[in-house]
């Protein structure tokens, strides 16, 4: 597992992103979702873990933070999020309609603090419509495409957060163009 972390004002030379050699759609059903929903402890080694630090690494503002956290899944960074920091509200975005469904239902208990939807992950009309945003957060999700895609993604979020905002990462993968400033390991 690989960790980084960029404050918008340590944005890096686009310019050297190169081609993934995969051209794979990126794809996942209602059957996956379920699958990870079920087996996701074993999918992804530390996860309390790796939801502490992701918390941990949201900088703190003076005001009451948006968070947009990228395929949330179940609500279990969300939750972990929402507990720790009561001055910060999400927005869920994942491309499932159960997994939608089931962060709902997990974080009823914090009403309006969090509003989930779905998205598709490369489409950028999403990236168009939540204005301007405090923190991004990825777990496992970006690593599904390719690296223009990525760096138009990296672009786009550029445009939304705020002054001295963050995009925190963690996913399985580093891209080859190493663009991130790796915080921390976890094996």
């Amino acid at each position: 597992m690989v960790w980084f972390w960029l404050l918008k004002n340590q944005i890096p030379e686009w310019t050297n992103m190169e081609k993934s050699d995969s051209n794979l759609p990126l794809s996942w059903s209602e059957e996956n979702s379920q699958e990870f929903i079920h087996y996701g402890n074993f999918f992804v080694p530390d996860r309390s873990l790796q939801m502490s630090i992701i918390c941990q690494l949201i900088p703190n503002f003076n005001e009451t933070m948006r968070v947009l956290e990228l395929s949330c899944g179940e609500g279990l960074l969300a939750q972990t999020i929402l507990k720790q920091r009561p001055e910060i509200s999400i927005i869920g975005l994942d491309t499932s309609d159960l997994m939608i469904h089931k962060a709902r239902q997990r974080l009823s208990e914090f009403g309006s603090r969090f509003q989930g939807y779905t998205y598709n992950l490369i489409d950028s009309q999403w990236r168009k419509i939540y204005g301007s945003i405090h923190t991004v957060i990825s777990s496992l999700a970006i690593h599904h495409l390719c690296d223009q895609e990525k760096k138009q993604l990296y672009k786009d979020i550029f445009e939304f957060l705020k002054p001295d905002g963050a995009l925190i990462i963690s996913d399985l993968k580093i891209g080859r163009a190493h663009v991130w400033t790796p915080v921390t390991s976890v094996n």
